[in-house]
Order: structure tokens, then sequence, then C-alpha cells
């Protein structure tokens, strides 16, 4: 098995959503899609989920699926594409039917603004700057040209609105999001921990199953970035969205932002995922920059579980060139010393007093680097916790995440360095090392005379929290 750690997850949109698209992006070893739920309707995203079921039906892909809900972002409406050009004037306005400028689909948006105030569209490619303010629109001028289009978002950087969590659109693709099995939810523009709070009550009021769909905190504001020790233990994971973080933070902390939530993420335990602008470049050339090679590579140094593609695989013209230069950048820096070495660091940064979940991954870890020919781990997890504790320290061989709950399988794909493997319920624990021990076997992980360590919790049937660990050699091939 040559599957890298460190996870690939892709954006859906016209340039991949057929199914021939969909399992190819497969079979080049991507985790999971992200749908961004601010493109599309509900009857297109509809037809994507069944797309996506045929596959799960028809293959052993397994993959993880993320619905981005829209959030309270200031977007354009139904603009034309355009280049804007450096000191052209513009006009924007909140009423729909307006005609001698640009929509904004804020109907307070002039409101907000003040003479004077900078806007950006498109993650910042385009600077504006209002020159004044009228009655139906706002007038600007053009600091710095570049692409716009329809949706695009929109950021005033000096406003601090009081948008709601979720609005009326976000409330109805929740439910969507509910009703057909999504894994994860993300929330934009995560302001503290009270937004989670609202959104984990309002899936709580649409299945009996909450625990069924993850919550992924997207950061993308200063807000966020201050409340990030109360945000991680409300949510399964985050985003770091480093394109509104970019725009509403200085530029050149950014950075510094990325590698110490990715730290907080091996400190709270929960996966931690980098998108934006990964391989921007790719959606029009079919190579990358060096700057490009050097952001992924720096983002898996820093511990990250998974990498978001955005634009490249959504709309750009490279979308598998995209995917396979992210994992040879993976794969590359993985099998480096600098990889080993900045997990030894991260660990050794932060050693206190913790779950006993994690007090095994942190055992299994020491075992994977002090014992010869260990080759896999195996966690038997029923949601999948066991194998996230193991994943955190980055063990840098293969995890099996066995489990007999299908949902908690489609999660694992967010993990770091876990292949998902369903494994029906064993009663025994010797059965389960037993059948294990032949699935690595299958696999070709492993072979006679090398070393697995297998975790669980026991008794097996009463499902129990992690407390076993059993170092294993596989003595004989079975049948």
């Amino acid at each position: 098995m040559s599957k890298e750690n460190t996870k690939m997850f892709i954006t859906l949109g016209p340039a991949v959503n057929n199914k021939t698209m969909l399992l190819k992006m497969l079979s080049l070893g991507v985790d999971g899609f992200r749908i961004n739920f601010s493109h599309g309707t509900l009857a297109e995203h509809t037809e994507i989920v069944k797309r996506l079921d045929e596959i799960r039906r028809e293959t052993d892909y397994s993959f993880a699926l993320m619905g981005d809900l829209q959030g309270p972002k200031i977007r354009l409406g139904e603009v034309k594409s355009q280049i804007l050009k450096k000191n052209q004037k513009i006009k924007l306005s909140q009423n729909a039917n307006f005609t001698d400028g640009l929509h904004v689909n804020y109907n307070k948006f002039l409101a907000l603004l003040k003479v004077g105030h900078i806007l950006y569209i498109n993650d910042g490619l385009v600077k504006l700057k209002v020159t004044s303010i009228k009655k139906n629109f706002a007038e600007a001028i053009v600091l710095t040209s570049g692409p716009i289009s329809s949706h695009k978002g929109l950021n005033i950087p000096d406003v601090r609105g009081h948008f709601p969590v979720l609005e009326k659109k976000d409330l109805t693709d929740l439910a969507f999001l509910v009703s057909n099995n999504f894994d994860y939810v993300a929330l934009s523009f995560v302001r503290d921990h009270k937004d989670l709070v609202y959104l984990q009550k309002k899936i709580n009021s649409l299945t009996q199953n909450p625990e069924n769909i993850k919550i992924i905190a997207k950061i993308e504001k200063p807000e966020a970035v201050k409340d990030i020790d109360n945000i991680f233990p409300l949510c399964d994971g985050v985003i770091v969205a480093r394109g509104d973080l970019g725009i509403e933070m200085e530029l050149d902390t950014v950075t510094l932002v990325q590698k110490e939530i990715a730290l907080k993420g091996f400190v709270f335990n929960k996966p931690v995922m980098t998108a934006t602008q990964m391989l921007e470049s790719m959606i029009n050339n079919a190579l990358p920059t060096r700057a490009e090679v050097a952001d992924i590579s720096n983002a898996v140094l820093d511990g990250c579980d998974a990498l978001l593609l955005t634009g490249e695989t959504s709309i750009g013209k490279h979308p598998i060139e995209a995917v396979k230069f992210m994992k040879k950048i993976i794969t590359k820096i993985e099998k480096s010393h600098f990889y080993t070495t900045s997990v030894a660091s991260k660990i050794s940064f932060h050693i206190e007093k913790t779950t006993i979940a994690k007090s095994i991954g942190y055992s299994i870890y020491n075992m994977v680097q002090t014992l010869d020919h260990v080759k896999a781990i195996v966690a038997y997890t029923f949601s999948g916790f066991t194998a996230l504790s193991i994943s955190k320290y980055q063990p840098n061989i293969p995890i099996l995440g066995l489990s007999p709950n299908e949902k908690t399988l489609s999660s694992l794909n967010l993990y770091n360095g876990v292949e998902p493997a369903y494994f029906p319920f064993k009663e025994y624990f010797s059965e389960l090392v037993e059948e294990a021990e032949k699935l690595i076997l299958k696999k070709k992980i492993a072979k006679k005379g090398d070393t697995i360590i297998i975790t669980a919790g026991h008794p097996l049937q009463k499902r129990a929290i992690t407390n076993l660990i059993k170092i294993h050699t596989i003595e004989q091939k079975r049948n």
C-alpha cells in the first residue's frame, strides 16, 4: 500500500462533476469531496450526490463528503464575467434589478459603507475604494485590477457586521446535508464557539443521529483565531480558509496562524485542513508555480491532516494535473527526514496529561519508533476516535481504521494516514486479531515475520473505550 498520509480533498464543480471524472479523481487518491453551497442549486447538488452514491455502491472506493455552507458572506449577485481595470469607476447596488453596475446580494450593503472604505472581491484579487454613497448605489474606483464573476465574495475589512450564524438559505442547505447523509458540514465565517453551539442545536433538531454529521469550523475571521481554544472542543475539525483570512487579517500573519492552528489540532486531537490558493495558478496553467509547491510542502510539514483544492478542481482547466501534482508533492515531502523530524518536534513541544486514547496514541507512536519491523497499526473503532488519536501522532506507517459503522468509515477519510476498512463486529479480541491479520496480508501491507500493532476497546461487545494494545507478529500466511 502506497497511500499518502496527508489526505487530499477536492471541491466539486463543472470541471469534475461527471461520473467519469469523479472515478478518475478517486483513482488518483482523492479522499474526499467538498460541495460548495455558495454555488449551484439543490437540484444540481442532488444529481452529484446520486452519482457519488452510485460510486459507493458499485466500487470499493471509500471517501468523505463535505457540505460547505455559504454562511453570512457578502457576495456579488448575477454579474457579467469581466476584468475590472485599474482606475475604472464602478457602481455597486443591493438592488437585484440594478443594471448600471454590480449587484451585491446583501440587503443592508449600502448601510455598511462609508466613503474611503476598501472593498475586496474574489479573495482579494480585486481591490476597490468607495468614493461616494448615493441613495440606491455606491460608487467606487478600482485600485487593483482583476477578474470578477457571479457569486464571488466581497469583503469589507473595516466593517464588523452583526450577521446571523446561518441565513435562510443555509438552513435549507443544512436540512439537505442531513437528509442526504453528508459526513461533514463546514460552517463558514465562524466568529466564536457560540456559532458552533447554534449549528449543533440546528443539527440536533433535524436528526435523531446528530453524531453522523460532523462539524468543521472554517477559520477565516480574526475573531475565530482569538477564540480558537474554545472552538476546537466544540467541532470535529477545522479548515484554515486562507482566502478570507488573508483579507480580514494582515496578510503576513496568515502563515503563522496556519502553523499555530495545525499545532492546536494536535493539542486538541482534531484534524486540520488547509485550503485556498494551494495550486491557484493551475486553474489556467498545466504547471504549478514554485511558490505553490513550497506552500503545499510547508502545509504537510506543519502536520495538516488534509489539503483542499478549490477552484483548481471545480472550474479549473487542469483538475487531473492539479491532483497529480498535489499527490506528487505530498509523497516527496512525507518521504523526507524533514517530515519525521517535524512530527517529533511537535510532540516534544506539547506533552501533558491527557485522555486514555491520546496516551495510547503516543505509546503506539513510541513503539513504532523503537521496535523493528512494525509495518502497520490496526485500530478497531466504532466512533473513529481511536484511529484519530493515533493519526495525530503521524507514525508514518499505514493505520488501518477498522469499523462496522459505515458512517465512521467515511469520516475516517479526513484523518491523517488512516485507511478505512469495513470490519464486521467481532465478539472476541482473538477473532479481531485473526481477521485483522488476514486483511493485512490481503492488502500486502505486511508479510510473515513482520510486526503489527492492534488496538481496541476491550471487551469488544461493550464498545469499551480504547484500553488495549497488542504487539503481534505475523507467524504464517492465512487463507
